[in-house]
C-alpha cells in the first residue's frame, strides 16, 4: 500500500497509445498506471502497488483520492519561532536547554576521554611489566579495577597529585671532583 501527494506526472507515447507513470513527493520512484490518467499534481491518493516482470512498480487496481487537489500548507521558519515564542519556548528556553544539554555531553566526553586514556596507561604499563597479572581467574576482575582506578584519578582533577617531574630524583649537579692526581673529572 503506497500514500502519498502526487509530486510530477510522466506521460509516454507508445503505438497510438499514452502510457502514464507518476512520483509522490517524498518517494524514489515512479509507479506506472498504465493508459490511465493519474490525479492531478498536488492530489492525496491512496494505492496498492506491485512489481511487474521487469521490476517497476505500477498501481493495481485504483487510485484512491484522498485529498483532492489541495496541497498542506507547511509552516514557515518565523510563524514556528513565533509560536515557540508565545508558549514559552523562546530564546532564553533554547539556551537553557542546550547549557544542560552542553553539561551533560561534557561529562559523557570527560568520561570517554579519561578511560581512553586509563586504558593507554594501563596498556603501557602491561607492555613494560610495570604491574603484574595475577592469576588467570582473577585477571578481568584486576583489569576492571585497574581501569576504573585510573579513570577516577583523571576525573578527579586533583592538583595535589604528583607529577611525573615531581617524582624524578633530583637532578645532580655536575660539579667538578678533584682527585689525587689533580685532574677535573
Amino acid at each position: 500500500m503506497a500514500e502519498g501527494v502526487v509530486q510530477r506526472h510522466n506521460e509516454k507515447h507508445w503505438n497510438g497509445k499514452t502510457f502514464y507513470s507518476f512520483a509522490l513527493s517524498g518517494q524514489d520512484g515512479w509507479y506506472n498506471s498504465g493508459v490511465k490518467r493519474p490525479p492531478a499534481v498536488g492530489t492525496s491518493v491512496r494505492f496498492t502497488e506491485k512489481k511487474n516482470s521487469k521490476g517497476y512498480l505500477e498501481v493495481d487496481g485504483s487510485i484512491e483520492v484522498l485529498n483532492d487537489g489541495e496541497t498542506k500548507s507547511t509552516s514557515s521558519l518565523g510563524s514556528v519561532i513565533r509560536a515557540a515564542a508565545a508558549t514559552g519556548g523562546g530564546q532564553s528556553a533554547y539556551w537553557d536547554r542546550k547549557e544542560a544539554r552542553d553539561i551533560t555531553n561534557d561529562a559523557a566526553r570527560e568520561l570517554g576521554a579519561s578511560r581512553n586514556t586509563a586504558l593507554s596507561i594501563i596498556d603501557l604499563a602491561l607492555k613494560y611489566e610495570v604491574v603484574k597479572l595475577p592469576a588467570a581467574a582473577k585477571r578481568e576482575e584486576f583489569l576492571w579495577n585497574l581501569l576504573d582506578k585510573y579513570t577516577k584519578r583523571l576525573m578527579s582533577g586533583d592538583d595535589e597529585q604528583e607529577t611525573v617531574q615531581e617524582r624524578k630524583e633530583p637532578e645532580t649537579t655536575n660539579e667538578a671532583v678533584n682527585t689525587d692526581e689533580g685532574e677535573w673529572n
